[in-house]
């Protein structure tokens, strides 16, 4: 949204979360483009609802997959909105992990604001990203930073996985040895902060080096 004089830009950030129940005997063999939508919902001052084809939209796909997509249903000559969404789709026994969901929520917007040149924006995303690090978090939110020069998400992310405790589990993650194949630069910086951390404290330092070596021999 802008405001103030024309080269400065506010921007205002909302979330939300929208649960609805598919019944599937009512939907069942609906057709292809066919769909049905929820009722209609707030989310950030705007009234969206969200759009299921069980069938599938496209007719290429033969019905082989289900279509879901957010429709805005307000509109404003004064503002402008983009939606960054995430769609679940869960059993009766499934859950959904808030925290995962919205750190992925910042990540992609971190990218956009870094892209747009949204300083604010960018500098709120990384507040809460610095918030939410995680073992589950850490290796993505720190990809992140380091494609989007984002020191301070940066530091926080490689101090946290430099903890023992910490790298042991996170360098044993797919994710850990992704990024380590594609940005060895970060390994050489966790390697100073683990080998700092092992002087200081000898007596996990040795069991640090030790796994430190088993991982590169791996």
């Amino acid at each position: 949204m802008a405001s103030g004089s024309p080269n400065s830009i506010s921007v205002q950030i909302a979330r939300g979360c929208y649960q609805f129940k598919v019944e599937n005997s009512k939907t069942k063999e609906i057709g292809i483009g066919e769909f049905v939508t929820t009722p209609k919902f707030s989310a950030g001052g705007h009234i969206w609802r969200i759009k299921y084809y069980p069938d599938g939209s496209d007719a290429n796909k033969k019905g082989t997959y289900i279509s879901l997509c957010l429709q805005l249903l307000t509109t404003s000559t004064s503002t402008s909105v983009t939606a960054e969404y995430e769609l679940g789709l869960l059993n009766k026994y499934g859950t959904l992990d808030m925290n995962m969901s919205s750190t992925v929520l910042y990540q992609h917007l971190l990218v956009a604001a870094d892209r747009y040149a949204l300083e604010g924006l960018k500098t709120l995303c990384v507040e809460r990203l610095c918030r939410m690090i995680s073992i589950d978090t850490v290796v993505s939110s720190l990809a992140v930073a380091e494609q989007h020069n984002c020191n301070d998400l940066k530091k926080e992310c490689l101090e946290f996985i430099a903890k023992p405790k910490n790298f042991v589990l996170v360098a044993l993650s797919k994710e850990y040895v992704s990024l380590a194949s594609t940005c060895p630069s970060l390994l050489d910086e966790l390697r100073r902060k683990i080998n700092y951390a092992a002087d200081h404290k000898r007596d996990v330092g040795d069991i640090l080096r030790l796994f430190w070596v088993h991982m590169n021999y791996c």
